[in-house]
């Protein structure tokens, strides 16, 4: 309720709102491993996530998103329209695994690369 979220010792008060009539902001992160969604055609056509990804922090999630903008899938935010639960957990990736991930969305993105080449259908195809 209103009075408990108000007087939490929590830094992010505004993320424990339900809200669907209006967005309380504006500002969007992307996906980053929030919970989304998206339609099964629209992930097939980009041939879903890249397996090349192998460590967590960034760079599958991000790399889905710009995939699936690319090929003229827009994104909407939910936030504070949708509930959500997330559990608490310590970051289990490192900095430098982070920025390997960088490194290999930046050369892929470059490529251009619209479905990638390691993706569902080399999984189901395995």
């Amino acid at each position: 309720n209103f009075i408990s979220i108000f007087f939490t010792k929590s830094k992010r008060k505004k993320e424990g709102f339900y809200f669907p009539f209006f967005p309380l902001s504006l500002k969007s992160r992307g996906l980053v491993g929030r919970n989304w969604g998206a339609f099964k055609d629209d992930l097939l056509a980009i041939n879903g996530f890249d397996s090349d990804y192998v460590f967590a922090g960034v760079g599958e999630d991000v790399d889905v998103e710009w995939r699936l903008m690319e090929n003229g899938i827009g994104r909407k935010s939910l936030k504070n329209k949708a509930i959500v639960f997330h559990v608490f957990h310590e970051k289990v990736y490192s900095e430098v695994n982070v920025k390997k991930n960088y490194g290999l969305f930046y050369s892929k993105k470059k490529l251009n690369n619209i479905r990638c080449l390691k993706g569902i259908e080399t999984i189901s195809n395995s």
